[in-house]
């Protein structure tokens, strides 16, 4: 027996290369029997919405304006000194630009919110498809970064000292028309001092010159409604009361599939000095010296417990990525009627769809941005702390310091879970976010039968091939083994 027919006939005789090489033609034949298209992944790229100034209340634009008006002389000129007579001579002179007086400047926010929005979308694309057949882009969205911030109602006013110059002397020199000239340029100033500082609960002088923290008969920071009130027992104060209009400024971020941000303001503070208290009670908690003029006070831990009113705010921002998608010529869509130029709905959210021949999507993404908004008043108990707190009073001295202010501890000894009293609760639409036009993609539609991917192909020839030479084998194997049987009986016989 030949080499090629030894081969020939231990695989064909094998019986698992039997097997392996007839499941190779039909599988082979059948994987190409059927038409399966390349996919790819379209990527829209980052889709970053913005929007600014929006109201908290509703779906408006939020009323925040900011100007300033200059009174004042600005100056801008020069003169000039000397002369020349018949080439001989000279001159000085100067230029000098800038102004001089008062800036007045405000803002006015009528409660306002800033939203910056990031989402991906993505979609798995068949190269082409069958016509008429229905498919689907397995279409996904993912909310990747957002920032909310917001403003409440405020309003703030300033009054600046502006002074503004820069100036250049210059001279110049002749004798017979042989000239030489020269210039300096003058010191230049710029001046913009805040002189005062307006807000709903302070008026500041000199911010930034005078210290905030002057002594109390310092006329830099006049409190507007939020000033301490003592609280008075049997002649002695053992608290406070003090007011505060409301500045809830919240920033926040992702939390899930929202965006949200929360924040507060105290309104109203009521405070006991627990210290103080306990001293009118007959237990002493403070050292107190007094020598004449001059007066010493010491206490070890000083804290104060009362309840707190807030205005509080929260806002939760829940976007949904949404899409106006265009076709070059109309598609079926999987729960419409008749052929569709467009589809407009959620990305994630895009039906099936049939193609009458190839088609190219253009996607313009935008956003259903419901923001919610709300606005309680909010009622717990706070408490407060001072360590080693020391005081020092002569004549009209008054030092009053503490190992905690040193320190820079904030003072909070705890703060209780609030009893919320909701005043507003609203979920609107966040305008301002504009569309977002990303790049278009491509189906291309194949024939009936579909056309088959390169891999599918080379199954098909190898399939088709390998069939009739496991045919063409197996006869002739079988025929030898015929013939070799046939030979074997005769010479046992004779």
């Amino acid at each position: 027996m030949s080499t090629k027919k030894a081969i020939s006939h231990a695989l064909w005789h094998w019986p698992a290369n039997r097997t392996m090489l007839l499941m190779f033609g039909v599988l082979g034949a059948v994987a190409a029997a059927g038409p399966a298209f390349a996919t790819s992944i379209y990527d829209a790229g980052p889709l970053n919405f913005a929007t600014q100034n929006q109201s908290m209340w509703g779906a408006d634009d939020a009323f925040v304006k900011s100007g300033s008006d200059f009174v004042g002389t600005p100056f801008d000129g020069g003169k000039t000194f000397g002369g020349f007579v018949l080439g001989t001579g000279a001159e000085v002179g100067y230029l000098a630009n800038g102004r001089v007086g008062l800036n007045f400047g405000y803002t006015v926010d009528s409660g306002s919110v800033n939203a910056n929005v990031g989402f991906g979308a993505t979609a798995e694309v068949p190269h082409a498809v069958q016509q008429r057949q229905f498919f689907n882009l397995s279409t996904d969205s993912a909310l990747n970064n957002g920032i909310i911030s917001t403003q409440s109602p405020d309003a703030t006013a300033n009054m600046s000292l502006v002074a503004d110059f820069s100036g250049l002397l210059f001279a110049k020199g002749c004798f017979l028309g042989a000239c030489s000239s020269s210039s300096t340029p003058l010191p230049s100033i710029n001046i913009n001092q805040e002189l005062l500082a307006l807000t709903p609960n302070e008026l500041e002088v000199l911010p930034g010159v005078i210290p905030n923290g002057a002594d109390d008969g310092s006329v830099a920071h006049v409190p507007l409604g939020g000033e301490e009130v003592p609280i008075q027992w049997e002649g002695s104060e053992i608290g406070t009361v003090s007011t505060n209009v409301p500045n809830v400024v919240t920033t926040g971020g992702v939390n899930g599939n929202k965006i949200s941000s929360s924040g507060s303001d105290p309104l109203l503070t009521a405070t006991i000095d627990v210290p103080d208290l306990s001293s009118l009670a007959g237990i002493p908690t403070n050292l107190d010296v007094d020598l004449g003029p001059l007066q010493l006070g010491l206490a070890p831990v000083d804290l104060n417990i009362g309840p707190q009113l807030s205005l509080g705010q929260d806002f939760d921002l829940d976007p949904t990525l949404m899409v106006d998608l265009a076709f070059s010529r109309p598609v079926d869509i999987a729960g419409e009627a008749g052929p569709q130029s467009s589809w407009q709905g959620p990305w994630a959210d895009l039906p099936s769809l049939a193609l009458f021949g190839t088609t190219t999507f253009s996607p313009t993404f935008w956003l259903d941005a419901p923001l919610t908004n709300s606005t309680d008043l909010d009622l717990g108990l706070i408490g407060t702390y001072d360590f080693l707190k020391f005081e020092l009073k002569l004549g009209d001295l008054d030092i009053s310091e503490s190992l905690s202010q040193l320190l820079g501890l904030d003072g909070e000894l705890f703060s209780t879970p609030t009893l919320d009293f909701p005043i507003w609760d609203n979920t609107f639409q966040l305008g301002g976010f504009s569309p977002i036009a990303a790049a278009p993609f491509t189906i291309y539609t194949g024939s009936a039968t579909g056309v088959p991917e390169p891999p599918n192909l080379l199954f098909l020839l190898l399939g088709a091939g390998a069939l009739p030479l496991l045919v063409y084998f197996g006869k002739k194997c079988d025929s030898r083994d015929a013939n070799g049987a046939s030979r074997a009986e005769e010479t046992a016989h004779a």
